[in-house]
């Protein structure tokens, strides 16, 4: 059986905002970070990792992910900015210098004026149905400030 929802004028729209994706380190994933001090850059996310170089004060990086907690620092994934060698080092050794804007998607606008991702919260009582009309079973009554994905 397939179950449908009729979202109608009960509920209101919660615009969702632009997200940009976000390392466990706390720094935004496509963030330049640049080192504070000289820093090994590792193979993997820990110190037990081979050594690929050291960074010179100041070298700048991507962060392409990361935030593995290991010997006591949090590795992150990164990318020299003026070599584009990969590497690991730990995320306590830099600062941010940037931070990626994040951008908006626009999707087409389906009848109704909803679009996927959506996010609608009843403003009443609201009637889950097994299927997309007034003639279907309820199968329950969502109650008031249910929050719901479009």
């Amino acid at each position: 059986m397939t179950v449908m929802l009729i979202v109608s004028m009960v509920l209101s729209v919660i615009p969702l905002e632009p997200r940009t994706a976000v390392a466990q380190s706390g720094i935004p994933v496509g963030s330049v970070v640049q080192v504070t001090t000289a820093t090994n850059v590792r193979s993997g996310p820990c110190t037990t990792y081979p050594i690929q170089y050291t960074a010179p004060t100041g070298t700048r990086f991507t962060v392409l992910n990361g935030g593995q907690l290991c010997g006591g620092y949090r590795f992150i994934h990164v990318r020299n900015n003026s070599t584009s060698a990969t590497g690991y080092l730990a995320s306590e050794l830099v600062a941010v210098v940037t931070t990626p804007v994040p951008t908006a998607t626009r999707t087409a606008t389906p009848l109704g004026g909803w679009s996927a991702g959506d996010l609608a919260q009843t403003t009443t009582g609201l009637n889950f149905r097994t299927g997309p009309g007034t003639t279907y079973s309820v199968i329950q009554v969502l109650p008031t400030g249910t929050q719901l994905l479009v």
